[in-house]
């Protein structure tokens, strides 16, 4: 616990680290007050509501003609008949259950932003380059190389590098969401996530509110199990990485893919 306090105010004097940071921040506000971040008008919004079950079906009858002419070509137990099988038992459920989109406001601004993940990994990326070369500057990585607990130090810098992920996660989840909320306003975040047109072919019967609270899951299990809930398992490593990191993205990303995949499939 020592060596984790002694990692964080060394991280924290480091020189201008922490005006960065507020910099970085600041600047993610604006983007999301000032930038260019368009919101769907009112009649956008009715004639995405009103074609939202046409779209489902319509990615349903696809699964199913990809089925027959799959299950004809490569046999029923083949990789692509399974995975036609499985959108098939996915988008039907959500037809089933009812599931529709709900009139929104903000969320679709929000959810569009792109910049906030970038300066995230940019913050990142400058974390582990002022925890990793403070020693060499410092000209004690030499001895810590030759002390018994040296290698703890290493051990250590990778918890703090893991806290302080989680935290720039939380502040730049919040600061665009409280810049959106500013601009546009906010609705109820309790709505299916397909009520966000960028969420349009959404598998999963979720709400916007599970997604917004990804990055307080700050557990190794939630963030495995958020990564295979977003269907990523066969990008399983690079997920994982850029969960820790990005929060919104994997289960953004994952969600476009199926969609790309449906419709080219």
């Amino acid at each position: 616990m020592r060596l984790f306090r002694f990692e964080c105010k060394k991280l924290l004097s480091a020189s201008g680290f922490c005006r960065l940071c507020i910099g970085l921040l600041a600047l993610c506000f604006l983007v999301a007050l000032l930038g260019n971040v368009p919101a769907p008008t009112p009649e956008e919004q009715q004639a995405y509501r009103d074609a939202y079950a046409g779209e489902i079906a319509y990615v349903i009858r696809l699964a199913e003609n990809n089925k027959a002419d799959y299950t004809y070509t490569a046999g029923e137990n083949s990789y692509i008949v399974r995975y036609q099988n499985d959108l098939i038992e996915r988008y039907s459920a959500l037809l089933e259950r009812g599931v529709a989109p709900q009139d929104v406001r903000g969320w679709d601004a929000f959810f569009s932003l792109s910049a906030d993940d970038l300066l995230l990994l940019l913050l990142a990326a400058l974390t582990g380059i002022v925890l990793t070369m403070t020693e060499k500057d410092h000209r004690t990585d030499t001895l810590l190389c030759i002390t018994p607990r040296g290698n703890a130090s290493k051990r250590t810098k990778v918890w703090v590098f893991g806290a302080s992920s989680f935290l720039f996660a939380v502040l730049f989840t919040a600061v665009p969401l409280i810049g959106i909320a500013v601009r546009y306003g906010l609705s109820s975040p309790f709505v299916p996530l397909c009520s966000v047109q960028e969420f349009l072919f959404c598998p999963y019967d979720i709400n916007i509110f599970h997604i917004c609270c990804c990055p307080l899951r700050s557990n190794r299990l939630s963030r495995l199990g958020s990564c295979f809930f977003a269907d990523g398992r066969h990008r399983f490593a690079k997920a994982i990485c850029f969960r820790f990191v990005c929060p919104q993205a994997c289960l953004r990303s994952a969600t476009r893919l199926q969609a790309r995949t449906a419709r080219l499939r």
